[in-house]
């Protein structure tokens, strides 16, 4: 074989490398082109998700397919399990128990005590019973157990506590009902409290666990089985409580699916809250929702006492 021949062979190889190395980064350069471009910029903001709404109009065109895709990855079943820190252990849950047993004595029928009544109470608070304690404290995660408990008792009971509320008569009870009911038609739980403090101002973090799969059952995404249930840190930033009696009250600031990007996660959410809304109705938002969740803490806290202090490393607050 000529040294020709050889380098005709070699250069043809060569070419046939390069050639290949060329379409290889041509179609990865067009995927990862596609993969950082928005809908818009691809066409797809138009694109219909239902007889109502298009990618367009339910928020989502402005955001990179990338950004997008870590959002809806983490709703694939057994993509995300919510991390134990913070959750209420079964000695939280025995330590808010031992404190509020000669404020909630009546138990359901598991022995857990009907923490529902706190919904109910107009007087005698926690505090107002337990005048001769040095210090009315309770940890982050023992106010998650007990405003869960309440919240759930509520959904098994609601027919129960809005005749008694209708009895009572009062209009901020009255005006707490709704938001519950709401809440109680996505299933929500609150599984986490947290409080921080940022740039000099007081957060909450309320963590709370929303069943998607009732809305879900009918979308089809090849190779992808859709979680039946989605967690949302909303983030409250709230007033100083130095100055509303102890009342903790605030603003929405922001929200995380899943862990996952704040921006995104908000949209996401509103987006979904669109397309699930039935005919006629008002979509809700996700502010409508944090703030729902908010009033719910805030009223059942109220039931305890004025916040006094918050202690961010332990979690515990302090009520007067």
């Amino acid at each position: 074989m000529s040294v020709f021949k050889s380098y005709s062979k070699g250069g043809c190889l060569l070419t046939a490398v390069i050639i290949l190395l060329v379409i290889v980064a041509l179609v990865v350069g067009a995927f990862f082109w596609a993969f950082n471009s928005t809908p818009n910029a691809l066409g797809l903001g138009t694109v219909k998700l239902n007889d109502t709404y298009t990618v367009d109009s339910v928020g989502l065109s402005n955001y990179t397919i990338n950004r997008l895709w870590k959002v809806a990855s983490s709703l694939a079943k057994d993509a995300y399990t919510l991390g134990a820190n913070g959750i209420p252990t079964a000695a939280e849950k025995a330590s808010a128990d031992e404190k509020t047993k000669l404020w909630i004595v009546e138990k359901t029928a598991d022995g857990t005590p009907k923490y529902e009544e706190m919904l109910l109470r107009k007087a005698h608070s926690y505090v107002d019973l337990h005048l001769l304690e040095k210090e009315h404290a309770f940890f982050s995660t023992e106010l998650a157990y007990m405003i869960n408990s309440a919240l759930n008792q509520f959904y098994a009971d609601s027919k129960f506590v809005t005749d008694v509320v209708d009895s009572i008569g009062s209009a901020d009870l009255a005006a707490l009902i709704a938001p519950i009911e709401i809440l109680q038609t996505l299933n929500a739980s609150i599984q986490k409290l947290n409080f921080y403090q940022a740039d000099g101002k007081t957060h909450i973090t309320i963590t709370v666990s929303v069943e998607i799969s009732k809305y879900t059952n009918g979308i089809t995404i090849p190779f992808v089985t859709l979680a039946d249930i989605v967690y949302a840190e909303l983030d409250v930033e709230l007033d100083d409580f130095s100055q509303t009696n102890g009342k903790l009250s605030g603003k929405f600031h922001s929200v995380s699916v899943n862990e996952r990007d704040k921006e995104v996660s908000l949209a996401a959410l509103d987006a979904l809250f669109k397309l699930i809304a039935e005919e006629g109705d008002e979509p809700l938002t996700t502010e409508q929702i944090s703030n729902y969740a908010t009033s719910i803490v805030s009223y059942l806290c109220e039931r305890i006492g004025g916040v006094s202090t918050i202690d961010f490393d332990s979690g515990k607050v302090v009520f007067k």
